[in-house]
């Protein structure tokens, strides 16, 4: 299902959509982040996301500029590369619109995919701990993994899942739900490599 967002305004300074998960132009990121340094406190979610915006590929806002991208693989399994934000506008004013698209009828699909409930205990087999988010939903922390422990979710078929560092800066592992594999999972997290 394609995801489409339209920009109705022009900004000076931030406010892209940004994709964490593709390289991109870094020639602004030292000078967005000192600015955003003034402007936000450490840690906070919009400072991780001006590190993630000025620092990977975005798009900047430009009055009548329109992105179209897929969330899902034409499979139906969700594209880890399609995670985006919303990035803090730095200087000016945003004004922007999304439109959603869906090439099946929605709620067919979702009760074909209730049906294909799973159960996955997800293993962090790595020496260092993780945090466990949904591809689509990457903010949403659903837990914390040291070295060695387990935590077990119930989720659907093709939900895909990220494993992050603790500063959420690093990628470390990606899994993506398959009922073909069973009902019950058990998910040895190690790093990508």
């Amino acid at each position: 299902s394609p995801q489409s967002f339209f920009y109705l305004s022009d900004v000076e300074l931030g406010g892209q959509t940004g994709f964490p998960e593709a390289e991109g132009d870094r020639s602004e990121l030292e000078s967005s982040m000192s600015l955003a340094r003034n402007m936000f406190e450490p840690h906070s979610w919009e400072m991780e996301a001006v590190e993630k915006c000025f620092g990977k590929f975005s798009v900047k806002p430009a009055k009548g500029r329109a992105i179209l991208f897929y969330s899902l693989h034409p499979n139906g399994k969700g594209d880890p590369m399609s995670m985006h934000t919303g990035c803090p506008v730095l200087e000016g004013q945003k004004w922007a619109a999304n439109l959603w698209i869906w090439n099946k009828d929605r709620d067919a699909e979702k009760e074909k995919l209730r049906a294909k409930s799973l159960s996955a205990t997800f293993i962090n087999r790595m020496d260092v701990p993780c945090l466990v988010s949904w591809v689509t939903n990457p903010r949403a922390i659903q837990g914390r993994l040291a070295p060695g422990e387990s935590l077990q979710m119930n989720t659907f078929h093709s939900d895909s899942f990220v494993f992050r560092d603790e500063g959420r800066v690093r990628v470390l592992a990606r899994w993506t739900a398959d009922i073909e594999k069973g009902a019950s999972q058990t998910v040895n997290i190690r790093r990508e490599g």
